[in-house]
């Protein structure tokens, strides 16, 4: 499900919030916001790109045991790229806030998920 699908209004809103606390760390330093924002855009981006391959991969039927294989190492070196980034350029981007930027759907998920109301019950 996209993070921009009308389904998905919950998760939206917590993303937003995530990105706007993550934003207050401008005010601790540009370091520190950089690396949140870009760990964050890199984030989002991730996460709408795996939703739109695994929804074709769904819709085609067919998978073999290497169909994900170079969606996954792009992913995996495009969150590299961010951390290698923030270790050579330690004035221009912090590591640990590209690193929380990096985590931030999955903490928005989570949120989402403890958050929800719990109509199953």
């Amino acid at each position: 499900m996209s993070l921009f699908s009308r389904e998905n209004a919950g998760f939206r809103k917590c993303m937003i919030l995530v990105g706007l606390a993550g934003l207050l760390l401008y005010f601790a330093g540009i370091a520190y916001g950089n690396g949140f924002l870009s760990g964050f855009i890199i984030s989002v981006i991730l996460y709408e790109s795996n939703v739109s391959y695994w929804n074709k991969v769904a819709d085609i039927g067919k998978a073999h045991a290497g169909t994900g294989l170079l969606h996954f190492l792009l992913h995996y070196a495009l969150m590299a790229g961010v951390m290698i980034f923030a270790v050579f350029h330690p004035g221009v981007m912090n590591i640990f806030t590209a690193a929380l930027g990096l985590l931030s759907v999955k903490i928005a998920l989570i949120v989402h998920e403890l958050t929800k109301r719990k109509e199953s019950i």
